[in-house]
């Protein structure tokens, strides 16, 4: 039996790296985006601020627009779905 690609990449858990991605990054390459870009996360999500920061830094602040959903986890899509999809619709209306 072989192991799945995504196992040997990441490993057996989502919540820590242990496979061949754990010393991959693309924070060096965020610069790059030249683009408005939408980050999103969640007040109880796993996805905590000081991980979506870098993402705000790299890109530039002048292109980013972080919304955090304060009664969601990881789905704020499911758990706040009406500020979500307002949320998505005002980012890609200013950004055409």
């Amino acid at each position: 039996m072989t192991t799945q690609p995504e196992v040997r990449r990441w490993g057996d858990s989502e919540f820590q790296v242990l496979g061949t991605l754990r010393e991959w990054s693309i924070i060096d390459r965020l610069r790059d985006i030249k683009v408005p870009t939408l980050l999103i996360n969640g007040a109880e999500d796993y996805t905590q601020d000081i991980c979506v920061e870098p993402f705000q830094k790299g890109i530039g602040e002048e292109l980013t627009t972080w919304v955090k959903f304060h009664y969601s986890s990881h789905m704020p899509f499911w758990e706040e779905p009406e500020k979500y999809l307002q949320t998505v619709r005002d980012f890609l209306l200013n950004n055409e």
